[in-house]
C-alpha cells in the first residue's frame, strides 16, 4: 500500500537507495480514483424448487454434458431444441407423435440443467406399445442409421452454413443460421440417445453381467479389456496430435519455441504473420498449416454440450500443453498404447473361446459383438456432437461484436448471457437501424448468480428416490456429494486395473495444465475432447 501522504495527492518521492542495503524502494499506487471494485458476491443457493411441485428430474444422461449452471442463451435457444428434436426422432423412428415429456425435457433448477422423469399414464402406455416392441428393430438398424441418416443429415446441416464469413453476414442472417444449427445439434443429440448413447450402456452392461456370471474365472481380466484397443475418433485425434509433436520435435528450432513458450503466449501467437525469433520461417509456416488442419479435422470435440465454453478450435490451450507433454517425450505413444489394448484383448478373447463352448460360448460372442460395436459407435457419435460449433459460436460471436458497436453489451461473449428472446429483439434492433437497449446490468447480474450456483453441487435427484420406473436409481445416475466421506472420493473406474499415483483432481480444461505424467485423472466427466490427457494418466 502507498504511504498516506500519497493517498492524499502529495508529490511522489523519487526512489532512493537505501545504504545500508543497497536497496531501490519504489512506491506502487493507482493513478486515479477506484471506481471498479467489484460487486458482492452473492450467496448460493439452498432451496431447489421443482418446476411441478409434484414433478420428478433427475441429472443423467446426456445431462452428463452439462455439469456446470447453463448459460441463458444455451438454456433459452438449446434447451428447447433439444426438446424439439426428442420429439422428431420418437417420430421418425418409434412412430410416436406425442410424448408429453418432451413439451420440458430439460428444464433448469438453479442454472443446472435436470431431465423431466415424471411419466404420465400416457407415456407409460407409449413405452409398454411402441418402445419395447421396437427395441430389438433398434438395436438392429441403431448403427446403420447413425452412420447412414443421423450423422450424414448433420454433416449436411453444417456444411450449408461452414463456409460463410459471419462477418460478411447479415445481421439476421446470422440469428437464422444460429437457430437452424443449434436445431441440428438438438435433433442429432436426441438421436444418439436412441442410437447409440443408450443402447451402448445397456449392451455394455448385458456383456458385463454374462461375462461376469457365466464366463470368468479367478485371474481372468475384468470385463472393460474386451472392449479397448478400438480406433474410435477421439484416438485418431490423439494420435494425430501426437504425430505433430513428433514432427516438431524434429525441427530443432521450433521444438524449442514451443517447449519454452507458455501455451497462453503460443494461442495469441501461432496464427499470427509475425515468426518467432530463432524459427526458420519455411518452418514456422508449415507448423501453423499443421496445426490448423488438426483444429479443421478435430477441433469442434466439445468439452461441455453448452456452446458458451470455447472448443478447442477457438482455444486450443489444453491441445498445445498436451503438444508440449508429448515434444518433451513424457507422454505415452497413444499407437503403442492402442495397439497394446487391442492386443491384450484379442488374448482374452482368444483365451476365452478356448475354453468355452455351446450356448455360454455363443453368448459370450454375442454380448460381446454387440458391447464392442456400440461402444465404439458410442465414442465417435459423442465426438460429433460439436459438428456445428464452430460456425455457430462464430455466428453468435459475431452477433455479439455488433451488440457491443450498438452499446447493449460491454464484450462479444456476453452474448451468451442473453435470453433468445433478447438476443432477437437486438437483431431486430440493428435490421431497422434501431437503438440498443443497454443490458450491461442485467448479464452482470447474471453472472453473479451463475457464480454463485457454481459454488454448489446440485442434487442428482429432485426428490430423492430409490427407484426410477422400478429400477434401481443408482443405474442412471452418478455418485453424488452425498456418497463422499472422509479423504475417500467415490466414482466410476474408467480404466480396469490397479495404480498408485497422486490423484489429479480435473474441473475441467482451465485445469488441464495442472495435469502432469503418472498422475491418476479423476474428473466429474470427461468427453472426447479430454482424450489427450490420457497420454499422461496411469
Amino acid at each position: 500500500s502507498p504511504p498516506a501522504s500519497l493517498l492524499r495527492g502529495e508529490v511522489l518521492p523519487s526512489p532512493r537507495r537505501r545504504e545500508a542495503g543497497g536497496e531501490v524502494e519504489f512506491f506502487i499506487l493507482q493513478a486515479r480514483p477506484i471506481t471498479a471494485l467489484p460487486e458482492p458476491e452473492i450467496e448460493p443457493p439452498t432451496e431447489w424448487p421443482m418446476p411441478d411441485p409434484d414433478g420428478k428430474y433427475m441429472r443423467g444422461s446426456i445431462i452428463d454434458f452439462m455439469p456446470d449452471p447453463l448459460t441463458p442463451l444455451f438454456s433459452s435457444l438449446a434447451l428447447p431444441a433439444i426438446g424439439e428434436g426428442l420429439r422428431r426422432v420418437l417420430d421418425e423412428m418409434m412412430g410416436i407423435s406425442r410424448l408429453s415429456l418432451a413439451d420440458n425435457y430439460l428444464v433448469t433448477i438453479n442454472g443446472y440443467a435436470y431431465m423431466n422423469a415424471n411419466f404420465t399414464g400416457r407415456d407409460l402406455w407409449w413405452m409398454l406399445v411402441k418402445m419395447l416392441p421396437a427395441m430389438p428393430r433398434l438395436l438392429i438398424n441403431a448403427a446403420k442409421h447413425w452412420e447412414e441418416v443421423a450423422h450424414p443429415r448433420y454433416v449436411e446441416a453444417v456444411e450449408a452454413w461452414d463456409d460463410r464469413q459471419p462477418e460478411t453476414m447479415e445481421t439476421g442472417e446470422l440469428w437464422e443460421g444460429a437457430n437452424v444449427l443449434t436445431e441440428a445439434m438438438g435433433r442429432y443429440l436426441t438421436t444418439l440417445q436412441v442410437d447409440s448413447l443408450g443402447i451402448a450402456a445397456g449392451t455394455e452392461m448385458l456383456f458385463t453381467r454374462v461375462y461376469e456370471k457365466l464366463i470368468r474365472r479367478e485371474g481372468d481380466p475384468l470385463a472393460p479389456t474386451y472392449l479397448l484397443g478400438s480406433d474410435s475418433l477421439p484416438i485418431q485425434a490423439e494420435k494425430a496430435l501426437y504425430d505433430l509433436a513428433q514432427w516438431c520435435r524434429e525441427q530443432d528450432d521450433l521444438a524449442a519455441y514451443l517447449q519454452r513458450t507458455p501455451p497462453s503466449q503460443l494461442v495469441n501467437r501461432w496464427e499470427g504473420d509475425d515468426v518467432p525469433a530463432g524459427v526458420n520461417v519455411e518452418t514456422w509456416r508449415t507448423w501453423q498449416e499443421r496445426f490448423r488442419a488438426y483444429l479443421d479435422q478435430y477441433g469442434h470435440s466439445v468439452y461441455y454440450l453448452d456452446f458458451a465454453k470455447p472448443i478447442p478450435a477457438h482455444d486450443p490451450t489444453p491441445l498445445l500443453q498436451t503438444l508440449q507433454v508429448f515434444i518433451r517425450g513424457e507422454g505415452r505413444d497413444p499407437h503403442a498404447r492402442q495397439q497394446r489394448l487391442a492386443e491384450q484383448r484379442e488374448v482374452a478373447i482368444e483365451a476365452v473361446r478356448e475354453r468355452v463352448s455351446g450356448l455360454r460360448r455363443k453368448l459370450f460372442d454375442t454380448t460381446l459383438g454387440w458391447a464392442q460395436t456400440f461402444t465404439a459407435l458410442r465414442e465417435d457419435s459423442i465426438f460429433e456432437i460439436g459438428r456445428g460449433y464452430p460456425a455457430l459460436r462464430g455466428m453468435l460471436l459475431e452477433l455479439g461484436r455488433r451488440f457491443v458497436k450498438g452499446g447493449a453489451i460491454a464484450e462479444p461473449d456476453d452474448v451468451f448471457w442473453l435470453e433468445r428472446a433478447e438476443v432477437e429483439a437486438n437483431v431486430e434492433a440493428l435490421e431497422h437501424d434501431e437503438a440498443l437497449e443497454d443490458l450491461t446490468e442485467r448479464i452482470e447480474a447474471r453472472k453473479r448468480k451463475w457464480r454463485a450456483a457454481k459454488r454448489v453441487t446440485p442434487p442428482a435427484q429432485l426428490p430423492k428416490k430409490e427407484r426410477i420406473l422400478g429400477i434401481k436409481a443408482d443405474v442412471f445416475l452418478p455418485v453424488g456429494d452425498e456418497d463422499q466421506v472422509g479423504r475417500v472420493i467415490q466414482g466410476v473406474g474408467c480404466s480396469p486395473g490397479r495404480v498408485t499415483g497422486t490423484a489429479r483432481v480435473l474441473h475441467g480444461p482451465g485445469d488441464f495444465s495442472q495435469m502432469q505424467p503418472g498422475d491418476v485423472l479423476v474428473a466429474a466427466i470427461t468427453t472426447p475432447a479430454w482424450t489427450p490427457l490420457f497420454a499422461m494418466a496411469s
